[in-house]
């Protein structure tokens, strides 16, 4: 069975191949090439124009992230910091005054936040220890009939 519909397909193919395309127009086939060309190159254009907007997009978002870290890192570090309640919240103050942070460069600003965030973290390491040392004793307090 798949024989026959081999040497079917076999036949058909050979048949194909030998075959001559009739072209009843000719003009009009060469002109319907040169239309589909003239799209082609059409479309090219405004592929290059759409890759410059991309391009352009993504500068202008590296150039905002930069200027929102910029702005982070050389801002006041001492001052008051409002909440979405509009509460007032006072940051730690780390032996460091308004006028020696705007006397700073960048990187010194960055070194001092990073300090800062590094003792912030080992205070709050520090807390949940503590917290976590109530909670065993409390366990084993009341599992000693306390």
């Amino acid at each position: 069975m798949k024989q026959m519909q081999n040497t079917d397909y076999e036949y058909l193919k050979k048949r194909i191949k030998d075959m001559e395309p009739a072209v009843e127009n000719p003009e009009e086939l060469t002109r319907s090439i040169l239309d589909k060309i003239m799209e082609l190159s059409v479309r090219k254009k405004t592929d290059k124009r759409l890759l410059f907007t991309t391009w352009l997009s993504s500068v202008a978002a590296i150039f905002l992230l930069f200027l929102l870290g910029h702005e982070t890192l050389s801002g006041d570090m001492t001052g008051n910091d409002t909440t979405s309640a509009g509460m007032v919240v006072i940051p730690e103050v780390h032996d460091i005054s308004a006028g020696i942070v705007s006397d700073m460069d960048y990187s010194e600003k960055s070194e001092v936040f990073f300090s800062v965030v590094k003792s912030w973290r080992s205070d709050r390491i520090k807390r949940e220890k503590q917290i976590n040392k109530i909670k065993d004793l409390l366990v084993s307090g009341c599992n000693n009939g306390f």
